[in-house]
C-alpha cells in the first residue's frame, strides 16, 4: 500500500510543478528545458510547460502511465491537447505513451527548438548572459538546427492520428485503429491493448475535460492530484496504480501487470 511518504511526495510535486509552469506569467522568468536525454513522467512535469523546450538527438519523450495504472499527469492532460495538434495528437501521446525522438517532437509541438548536444554548453554559457524573453529566444534560435528526419515516424500517419483519435470514446479510438488496416494503427491498437483499460479511459475523459477552453492550468492540475490520490490509495478493482507499479517497476524482471479489466470495453 502506498505510504504517507507517498502521499505528500504527490502533493509537493504538484505545488512545484504549478509553480515552475507560472514562472514567465507571475514573474517574468522564462524557463528553458534542456531534453538532453529520457524525458518522462515527472521529469515532464517539470519541463514541459516551459515557453522553451529544447530537444537535441538524444531525446527520447513519453508520457507512458497508462501501462502502470495511472494517467498523464503533473499538467500533461493539460499541456498535450494544446499542442499544435489537438487533442487527437494529445490522446495518442497520453494513451498509448509513444516514444517521441527529436524529429517527432518538433512535429508534435512538443519541443520549440533542435540543438545538437555538442553545442549545449555554449548555449548554457549564453543563456546565463540573457536577459528576459527576447534574449533567451533569440539565443535558442541562433543554435536551432534541423534534426535527423529518418527518425520522423509521425507526420506519415499524421491524417490516420487524428481519423483515429477524433472517436468519441477509448473503444471507438480502438475500434477505429483496428480497422483502419495500416501496420502503424494495428501497432498502436495492440500498444492501447497492453495499457491498463481503466487508466486508458480515465486518461481519456481527463484530457478531454482539460482540453476546454474554460479549463486553466491551475483547474487541471486540482483535478490530477485528486485523481492521483483516488489511483495511489485504492487497488483493484477501482485502480490499477499499485498493482501496476509492482508488475512494471518494482518486479524484476518486470510482470505482465493483471488490470482489473481485460478490454477497454469492459470498463
Amino acid at each position: 500500500e502506498l505510504s504517507w511518504a507517498g502521499v505528500d511526495f504527490f502533493y509537493e510535486e504538484y505545488q512545484l510543478v504549478e509553480i515552475i509552469a507560472t514562472l514567465l506569467g507571475k514573474h517574468k522568468i522564462p524557463q528553458v528545458s534542456l531534453w538532453n536525454g529520457i524525458v518522462m513522467g515527472g521529469g515532464v512535469g517539470i519541463s514541459v510547460h516551459a515557453p522553451f523546450r529544447v530537444c537535441t538527438e538524444k531525446t527520447v519523450f513519453a508520457m507512458p502511465e497508462t501501462k502502470i495504472g495511472l494517467f498523464p499527469d503533473v499538467g500533461a492532460t493539460w499541456a498535450l491537447p494544446r499542442l499544435p495538434g489537438g487533442l487527437p495528437v494529445a490522446l495518442m501521446l497520453g494513451l498509448a505513451g509513444t516514444r517521441l525522438k527529436a524529429a517527432d517532437c518538433l512535429w508534435a509541438g512538443v519541443a520549440t527548438h533542435y540543438i545538437s548536444s555538442d553545442k549545449l554548453p555554449a548555449v548554457e554559457q549564453e543563456l546565463a548572459q540573457a536577459n528576459g524573453y527576447d534574449d533567451v529566444k533569440r539565443c535558442l534560435d541562433g543554435f536551432c538546427s534541423q534534426p535527423d528526419q529518418s527518425t520522423a515516424t509521425l507526420v506519415q500517419v499524421e491524417a490516420t492520428i487524428h481519423r483515429c483519435f477524433s472517436a468519441e470514446s477509448p473503444a471507438a479510438v480502438l475500434k477505429s485503429l483496428e480497422s483502419e488496416g495500416s501496420a502503424w494503427a494495428a501497432q498502436t491498437a495492440k500498444t492501447l491493448r497492453e495499457m491498463s483499460p481503466l487508466s486508458i479511459c480515465v486518461s481519456f475523459r481527463a484530457m478531454v475535460e482539460a482540453a476546454k477552453d474554460s479549463c486553466s492550468l491551475q483547474e487541471a492540475l486540482v483535478k490530477e492530484y485528486r485523481l492521483s490520490q483516488y489511483c495511489a490509495q485504492r487497488d483493484v478493482p477501482r485502480s490499477d496504480f499499485q498493482r501496476g507499479v509492482r508488475a512494471v517497476l518494482i518486479a524484476k524482471p518486470a510482470e505482465v501487470p493483471q488490470y482489473a479489466h481485460a478490454r477497454v470495453e469492459d470498463v
